[in-house]
């Protein structure tokens, strides 16, 4: 996931087994008992109906930097405001830096700056409307 002071900070996805049901602050906390080292434990835990994969069977990466990109987009829009709603369009095709396309409706002027503000320092391309 995209981190305005690292770079980026580890996630992690988790498709949970058919029946199955997960709790990610459960897995997040068995997992981080377990990760010695600060930098490799996983900020968040994502629980997804499925992991995408490619037509060989490998996980695709490419979806879930994607999916982490959103995911830091809905959470600075959260604390942001509670009323705007965002459309986030992410492009990935650029090469090594992605470019974000956000879309605001019901948002004051106020609430554009603070989310254009928080998101200034991460290693993206950022537009808001």
């Amino acid at each position: 996931m995209p981190d305005a002071y690292a770079g980026e900070v580890p996630v992690i996805y988790v498709e949970p087994r058919s029946g199955a049901v997960l709790d990610s602050a459960e897995v997040l906390a068995y997992i981080t008992e377990r990760i010695h080292e600060p930098p490799a434990k996983p900020r968040h835990v994502f629980v997804i109906p499925e992991i995408p994969r490619t037509g060989v069977g490998k996980i695709f990466k490419p979806t879930l930097r994607e999916m982490a990109m959103r995911q830091k987009i809905i959470a600075a829009l959260a604390s942001s405001s509670a009323e705007a709603r965002a459309e986030v369009a992410v492009d990935m095709s650029r090469g090594k830096r992605p470019a974000i396309a956000i879309r605001l409706s019901n948002a004051a002027d106020d609430v554009k700056a603070k989310l254009r503000a928080e998101l200034q320092d991460l290693l993206v391309d950022i537009s808001i409307e």
